[in-house]
């Protein structure tokens, strides 16, 4: 039985993704008429948070097909 090869440009893709629209979200969130913190949480911690997660999540789900 012959070892598969990972796909890691799945992943290196998913992560793009994850990173333009976080960045399109972000951008989304300081038009709305947030609160200055809202808009510092959601920037800096939760949408990095969140593309972290997605990326992890192809990731696994790629290992676990093998």
């Amino acid at each position: 039985m012959e070892p598969k090869i990972y796909p890691m440009w799945i992943e290196r893709m998913a992560l793009i993704a994850g990173v333009v629209a976080a960045i399109f979200a972000g951008i989304w969130t300081w038009e709305q008429d947030y609160s200055l913190w809202i808009q510092w949480g959601i920037s800096v911690c939760i949408l990095p948070t969140l593309v972290l997660f997605f990326t992890e999540f192809v990731g696994r789900i790629l290992q676990g097909s093998r």
